[in-house]
């Protein structure tokens, strides 16, 4: 059975780590927490620390029949346009895709 981890506490050791300069074998053996696991844990909160936290823009939502195209351009550089009269369903399915991708 897998031992699980609390985030917590692998935060507590690793920044205990960083400030007396110990190696992953040390704070393995002192905690008992595989040296695998603490490196992962290590990469998995810095990349976390490097994110920009994700922003939300407000957006003004009309019923207008007169209205032009929609252009969505993604953080990661994907851009969409969407063209008057579209399909909901469609638009949906594309959107989840390039979710996935971002």
């Amino acid at each position: 059975m897998k031992r699980r981890h609390h985030r917590p506490d692998i935060k507590r050791l690793l920044a205990r780590r960083a400030r007396q300069g110990l190696t992953f074998r040390e704070v393995s053996e002192e905690s008992g927490i595989p040296i695998p696991t603490l490196s992962y844990w290590a990469t998995k909160l810095r990349r976390e620390e490097e994110e920009p936290e994700a922003q939300f823009v407000p957006v003004e939502v009309t019923d207008d029949s007169e209205a032009g195209t929609i252009s969505i351009e993604i953080e990661c550089g994907l851009r969409l346009h969407v063209e008057p009269g579209f399909d909901e369903a469609h638009l949906a399915r594309v959107l989840s895709v390039l979710e996935s991708r971002c």
